[in-house]
């Protein structure tokens, strides 16, 4: 059995992924494409390597050192041939400006732990870890075997879902999941799947049955011009929401496009969307004032 988390990064001092002052674990692997990833290293579940060119300095050490011939360099890029490349890591391990790492990493808890007890500090004003990703259920059995030692150490947990995975994978974190940052990108299913590769019955029906076993939850919308800030769109999650106990606080997240430059890295194409204006979002936080205590633009 192996007890380690798959992950992309630690972020430390984050302030916007739950309560307080929190370090954020980014899981790796995701069962949703939305078109619009701001993380779309964390897509898949393997390692994968990210090229940053604005870093690259063109001194081709990689290209001397990778064993199978997956690099060429074009009018001052680097191209990774995926069907050679074994993500062997040699070019990262001589790419003296970090222009090249691997994306996806082990982490096991006693390394997390470390991590945490270096921050304690910050969670005095309620923080502490939250799992991201990704989709951080995806790797439910393993946060099953983490949770437990972190609650122990008395450091609160939150963990930022999408909410497609059968629940009984949420029931075996109830008992230690102090609350969920949970997604939900629209409610037409058939938009939804369009937009992000799967229905939303499942996602929509989790954030139900959430509900009813008291789990606590912060609801987070991205919000794409023409996507799902229409008035079919926010009339449905206002009535969705209104039908849910439990909900804290609504974050309103409007589109940006930095997930385009990693898509970039790693080698996928990336649409562009635009986001709601000033205005509009505004509006958005006071339609939902009604229902939500607490409706937060980010």
């Amino acid at each position: 059995m192996d007890d380690s988390l798959f992950i992309t990064q630690i972020q430390r001092y984050s302030l916007h992924d739950g309560p307080g002052i929190r370090t954020t674990v980014f899981l790796k692997g995701c069962n949703l494409s939305c078109r619009w990833c701001h993380n779309p290293e964390t897509q898949i579940s393997g390692p994968q390597i990210q090229y940053l060119s604005n870093r690259c300095i063109h001194c081709g050490a990689c290209l001397r050192a990778c064993p199978n011939q997956a690099l060429s360099a074009e009018a001052g890029h680097i191209n990774r041939d995926t069907g050679k490349c074994s993500v062997c890591g040699e070019c990262v391990k001589v790419c003296y400006p970090d222009a090249t790492k691997v994306i996806g990493e082990k982490l096991t808890l006693p390394v997390l732990l470390e991590v945490l007890e270096a921050d304690r500090a910050l969670y005095a004003d309620g923080g502490g870890v939250t799992f991201s990703g990704g989709e951080p259920m995806l790797q439910a059995g393993v946060l099953g075997r983490f949770l437990p030692g972190i609650k122990k150490a008395g450091i609160s947990v939150t963990v930022d879902t999408a909410g497609c995975v059968p629940f009984e994978w949420f029931e075996q974190l109830l008992a230690e999941v102090d609350l969920f940052l949970y997604d939900i990108k629209m409610l037409d299913s058939r938009k939804h799947e369009r937009m992000t590769g799967v229905s939303n019955e499942r996602i929509l029906d989790n954030a139900v049955r959430l509900s009813r076993a008291g789990a606590r939850l912060w609801v987070r919308t991205p919000l794409i011009h023409g996507i799902n800030d229409t008035k079919e769109e926010l009339e449905g999650l206002h009535r969705f929401l209104d039908g849910l106990s439990g909900v804290e606080r609504l974050d309103l997240l409007p589109y940006h496009a930095y997930g385009n430059y990693k898509a970039a890295g790693i080698g996928r194409l990336a649409e562009t969307f635009e986001a709601p204006s000033e205005e509009q979002m505004g509006q958005m936080k006071e339609y939902f004032s009604d229902i939500v205590d607490e409706v937060c633009i980010l």
